[in-house]
């Protein structure tokens, strides 16, 4: 019985210890009154529909994959090579193709 009482009022002791503790982190006025809490709110301006450009201007678009390109330009390097030497060829044989189809190896 006894224990248990003085347990009882250690645990009340370090409950309003606590309490006051947490009383002292409250914010406070300059008059020493306790000042009410209140939540920080960012309020955003929204456009309405007829504010905002129905189509995407063509610079963030590039803004964006000029830089992707950037980046990843080392995949490009085979593909360029490739189509390069097969349009040089082509430009190749096909003037090849041209002076021979008009003027014909005679034998």
């Amino acid at each position: 019985g006894y224990q248990r009482r003085v347990r009882g009022l250690v645990v009340c002791a370090m409950a309003s210890a606590v309490g006051r503790a947490m009383c002292t982190l409250t914010q406070r006025t300059s008059g020493g009154a306790v000042a009410p809490w209140k939540p920080k709110i960012a309020v955003y301006r929204h456009l309405s529909p007829f504010e905002m450009n129905p189509i995407t201007p063509f610079s963030k678009w590039l803004k964006e994959y000029k830089a992707k390109a950037i980046e990843n330009y080392h995949w490009i390097l085979m593909p360029a090579y490739f189509f390069a030497i097969k349009t040089g060829g082509d430009t190749l044989y096909e003037q090849y193709a041209w002076d021979h189809a008009l003027h014909p190896e005679e034998e």
